[in-house]
C-alpha cells in the first residue's frame, strides 16, 4: 500500500483512489487467504512427520506412500491462489488428499463463493454483464464457458428437489392439523 504515500497518489482524484484502494486491497485479501493456506499446508506436513497416519482412500485401498507439495489452484472471489497439500499414494489408484476434504475443495478449480456469485449473477442478467460484474469485483478470475458450467452445475439437482417436494395423496390414517388465530378480519371505522 505504499502506493497511497507516492506524491503521485496525492494527485489523484477520489475516483481513481476508490479504484487503486479496490484494486490493492482484493490484491491483500489474496494474500491474505494465500498465506493461511501456506500455514495448513506446514501444519499439515508437520503433524504427518510427527505422527505417519495410514489413509484409506473411498475405494478401501491403503495408501502408505506420502508425498509432500502437491498444489492445485483455486480461483476465488479474491483472486487465485495455490493449495499445497500432502498426497498419500498408491500405485494404480487415485491420490488421496485429506486437506482437499478438511478444507470442503470444489472438484474443479472455481471456489464455492465463486461459484455462488456467479450463479447469484447469473441469474439476474446475461451472461455477459454477469462475468463483466464478477470480473469487475474479483479480478479475471473465470471466463464466459466456465460461468455457464458453474451455474449448470448448480442447478444440476433441482428435478431431485423438486421430486422430492412432490406431496402424496392424503390417506385416511393422515392427520390434518389447522392453526387458527380467531381474529377474524379487521375493520376500520370512517
Amino acid at each position: 500500500m505504499t502506493d497511497l504515500a507516492s506524491p503521485e497518489a496525492g494527485e489523484l482524484a477520489h475516483h481513481e483512489l476508490e479504484e487503486l484502494l479496490e484494486t490493492r486491497g482484493r490484491d491483500l485479501l489474496r494474500q491474505v487467504f494465500q498465506d493461511h493456506l501456506d500455514l495448513r499446508e506446514r501444519r499439515e506436513r508437520e503433524a504427518v512427520e510427527r505422527r505417519r497416519p495410514h489413509v484409506i482412500g473411498s475405494d478401501g485401498l491403503l495408501r502408505p506412500r506420502l508425498e509432500t507439495g502437491h498444489g492445485r489452484l483455486l480461483a476465488t472471489v479474491f483472486g487465485t491462489v495455490k493449495v499445497s497439500r500432502c498426497a498419500w499414494r498408491r500405485l494404480e489408484a487415485a491420490n488421496v488428499h485429506p486437506a482437499d476434504a478438511a478444507l470442503s475443495l470444489p472438484r474443479g478449480r472455481h471456489s464455492h463463493g465463486l461459484a455462488r456469485l456467479a450463479v447469484q449473477a447469473a441469474t439476474r442478467m446475461s451472461y455477459d454483464a454477469s462475468l463483466e460484474a464478477i470480473c469487475r469485483r474479483c479480478g479475471p478470475v473465470l471466463g464466459k464457458r466456465r460461468l455457464g458450467g458453474l451455474v449448470v452445475e448448480a442447478a444440476r439437482d433441482i428435478d431431485t428437489f423438486y421430486d422430492a417436494r412432490i406431496f402424496q395423496p392424503c390417506t385416511p390414517a393422515t392427520v390434518l392439523v389447522l392453526s387458527v388465530d380467531g381474529k377474524g378480519i379487521v375493520m376500520v371505522r370512517r
